[in-house]
């Protein structure tokens, strides 16, 4: 048998475009989010008329417009979870249990 050419893939041709995303400011993502989404646009305008040469290609921005709200999404939940967690560690203590924070409501209404 003819050997074959095998390629190693190495480690600079790997790319993971979440890690991208994620590396990119609130701003960044927006405004990637927006020329995304008009990107889309014109990709679906060709496809009804005929102009696309690879439909595919919409699947494809569909998909990196759901990553790009992805990471936006993460980056919000984080960031509240940081205010939340400033606010409560001011004055209250959290109750060990549901119990424990059902008694403290009804003395706060007394």
């Amino acid at each position: 048998m003819a050997d074959k050419k095998i390629k190693k893939i190495t480690a600079e041709k790997i790319t993971n475009p979440m890690a991208d995303l994620r590396a990119k400011s609130m701003e960044e993502l927006q405004k990637l989010l927006q020329t995304a989404r008009a990107d889309l646009l014109q990709a679906q305008k060709s496809l009804r008329a005929n102009e696309l040469a690879n439909p595919r290609v919409v699947r494809k921005m569909r998909r990196e417009i759901a990553r790009i709200l992805f990471v936006i999404n993460e980056q919000e939940l984080e960031s509240s979870k940081v205010r939340k967690s400033e606010s409560s560690n001011k004055g209250t203590s959290k109750p060990a249990n549901l119990r424990t924070s059902k008694l403290i409501e009804e003395e706060e209404k007394l």
